[in-house]
């Protein structure tokens, strides 16, 4: 009797393991296999198909992709599903709502609707790769340059649609970028791509001083650009001017000295400035080099000053070009013998 109520004991906790076991198996969520593209994959074609395994039961799909800018889902009928080759498939290719962004990354899934209950995929990344940052080749990293008309040149990709060329000049607002397409600025061949660029062309004058540029690439049928490192270049525009007479530390004893230099081919007018020790400050008017020099030089004798020990120095100025050259200050001291008492002595 008793070896009889041990058996159905064992036979009661069977069954009860069975039916747990069973009801386990009934709660546990279907996970939906994802095909491609694979975890962490690249795309070159913004046009993307994703593809799944089909689950038993499910009566739709809904796809979902997530990017920096781009939040994306659609529905997908279980039509789109291949059962003899378990695979279910969908592209992107000629949804107007599907845009996503150059450089970003990212985040898809797959869910399903079934007759009891849902199903879900685990998530994978996607690197977008839909255009190369353009390189910069020249000019170089640090770059002096002497004209107001610069050559540029850079890398570009195949596939962008636009370059932008960018400059902000002496740490100051960015100026509007110059456009160029492709097959106006580069050798297709080679995607070398060159352009000439006017500093003056910004705001009437270049500006003298250190201008930090780059290059940026975009595509019509995408958001987003590819941006190239940044380099920076100083535009020396205005020429050292080294003025010869009167010599530095010269003694006279007139008030009307004639000043003399040599004319620097680049200038379009010149002017003599003076301060003295009280700090009042002369100076000429400016003059066209077409009225002071001839055959390279230059002289001037309209300033007049008064007794006294006088800094002086060369100013000229090109109409294109924001800003003046200077020539280094040189002392003057004037004694004028027959001067009142109110004239400084010579020290």
């Amino acid at each position: 009797m008793f070896r009889k109520a041990i058996s159905a004991l064992v036979i009661l906790v069977s069954l009860l393991v069975v039916s747990l076991s069973m009801a386990e198996g009934e709660n546990t969520p279907v996970e939906i296999t994802l095909l491609s593209p694979a975890d962490q994959a690249i795309i070159a074609d913004p046009s993307v198909t994703f593809s799944w395994m089909p689950v038993e039961g499910a009566t739709q799909y809904r796809l979902r992709v997530r990017g920096d800018k781009l939040k994306y889902k659609v529905e997908v009928p279980i039509t789109a599903c291949d059962i003899a080759a378990q695979t279910c498939a969908f592209s992107s290719a000629g949804d107007p709502n599907w845009k996503p962004m150059l450089g970003d990354t990212l985040k898809w899934a797959v869910a399903a609707k079934l007759e009891e209950g849902k199903a879900f995929s685990p998530a994978r990344l996607l690197h977008t790769d839909f255009l190369a940052d353009p390189g910069l080749i020249s000019p170089v990293n640090g770059a002096v340059i002497t004209s107001t008309m610069v050559s540029m040149s850079w890398t570009g990709d195949i596939r962008a649609s636009q370059f932008s060329l960018v400059f902000k000049p002496n740490k100051e607002g960015k100026t509007a970028p110059i456009k160029f397409t492709p097959d106006a600025a580069c050798d297709t061949a080679t995607m070398q791509c060159t352009a000439t660029v006017d500093l003056t062309s910004f705001d009437g004058k270049a500006r003298p001083g250190a201008y930090e540029w780059w290059v940026m690439a975009s595509r019509d049928d995408l958001k987003g650009k590819a941006k190239s490192e940044k380099r920076m270049f100083t535009a020396d525009l205005l020429p050292d001017l080294v003025a010869l007479e009167p010599g530095d530390g010269m003694t006279i004893d007139y008030s009307t000295p004639l000043f003399y230099w040599e004319d620097s081919g680049v200038i379009d007018q010149y002017r003599i400035v003076a301060r003295n020790q009280d700090g009042q400050q002369v100076n000429t008017p400016w003059y066209a080099v077409d009225d002071i020099c001839e055959d390279d030089e230059c002289e001037l004798d309209t300033l007049v000053l008064s007794n006294g020990v006088w800094k002086w120095h060369l100013e000229g100025r090109i109409s294109n070009i924001d800003g003046r050259a200077k020539s280094p200050s040189m002392t003057l001291i004037v004694y004028l013998p027959e001067a009142t008492a109110e004239a400084m002595p010579l020290p």
